[in-house]
């Protein structure tokens, strides 16, 4: 479920990120297997905007890869 309502007094951004089913594009580029692993194997932009923060989508995949053993880049 995805929790987020949007972008603060941006409701066009927040149009293009939720589609009209509620699905939220990420930017994330991925798949997941028959047995229901999820793959993220790209993004559509390096860069991740978090609160003020500019993040690089690479330094958060060694981050996120660092603290969870079975995350796999």
């Amino acid at each position: 479920m995805f929790s987020s309502t949007g972008y603060l007094n941006n409701p066009e951004a927040t149009a293009r990120m939720i589609d009209s089913e509620g699905w939220a594009h990420t930017g994330d580029i991925g798949h997941y297997d028959k047995d229901g692993h999820f793959f993220i194997v790209d993004r559509l932009k390096e860069l991740i905007k978090y609160n003020a923060y500019q993040v690089i989508s690479s330094n958060y995949k060694t981050i996120f890869s660092l603290s969870n053993p079975t995350f796999f880049m």
